[in-house]
């Protein structure tokens, strides 16, 4: 019961945080940083490591991805101050972003002991409930719209379409899929596949929402960042099948 507590209330800080970020940055940024959750996983294990006995030190592949995406974090904040679409990328939008990089890691860590045996949908139910409930006390004393909408206010017509797509498409297709997938696909590619969301997620908001293309910097800082999370993924992967065949294989 505490670890599904835990799972609701990383999601609900993850959501809460990335939320909050595209309201202070642009999408490009929000989605590059959010997605940096590999990045957060390598920090970790090089901060616990030398306490913690069940966490291995990063390797040097993981290590080098890091420094890349520190470089391509660092010159996608070029753009910092420019102009995309309606929005404009700051500092705090980004940092909310990878804030709620930071959290997700709890969330992924938390369901990876929780999915060895709990079926998928017994566990995304709760997580989600909880997550929502602390989401709604969060923007009750938060979010000053919520005066003016309510609680339910996503039941109006004029909302509740929009709320419903995020909900199948976002919520069930997006999340719980993901997590369906890793019973039947490879880590790598579904890690993969998350690490390529700023690129589809920039073009969908280009093209569907006018957001606007992003910067020079943005562009280039981005695809250094990505490229970075991609080493650390293959890295970590390659790590994991190490671990599993020395498991399965005693010398």
């Amino acid at each position: 019961m505490l670890l599904l507590l835990a799972s609701g209330a990383a999601l609900a800080a993850h959501f809460g945080a990335w939320v909050a970020s595209l309201g202070e940055t642009t999408l490009t940024h929000s989605l590059l940083f959010v997605t940096a959750h590999p990045l957060v996983i390598v920090m970790g294990m090089a901060v616990l490591a030398p306490f913690v006995a069940q966490v291995r030190r990063p390797l040097k592949a993981e290590t080098v991805g890091a420094v890349i995406c520190f470089v391509g974090a660092g010159v996608t904040l070029l753009d910092t101050g420019s102009d995309q679409g309606d929005q404009i990328a700051t500092v705090y939008g980004d940092a909310l972003a990878f804030a709620a990089a930071v959290f997700v890691v709890g969330y992924i860590v938390v369901g990876r002991i929780l999915r060895t045996w709990m079926p998928i949908f017994v566990y995304a139910f709760p997580v989600t409930l909880i997550g929502a409930l602390l989401l709604l006390v969060g923007s009750w004393f938060m979010e000053p719209t919520l005066a003016d909408f309510g609680a339910v206010g996503w039941v109006d017509p004029v909302y509740l379409p929009t709320f419903l797509a995020l909900a199948v498409f976002a919520g069930l297709l997006g999340h719980t899929g993901l997590n369906t997938c890793l019973r039947y696909i490879s880590p790598l590619v579904v890690s993969i596949s998350v690490t390529m969301e700023p690129v589809l997620g920039s073009i969908i908001g280009w093209v569907f929402f006018d957001t606007g293309v992003p910067g020079f910097w943005t562009r280039l800082g981005g695809l250094v960042l990505m490229a970075g999370l991609c080493t650390v993924v293959v890295a970590s992967e390659r790590a994991s099948l190490t671990e599993a065949n020395n498991q399965n294989n005693p010398s």
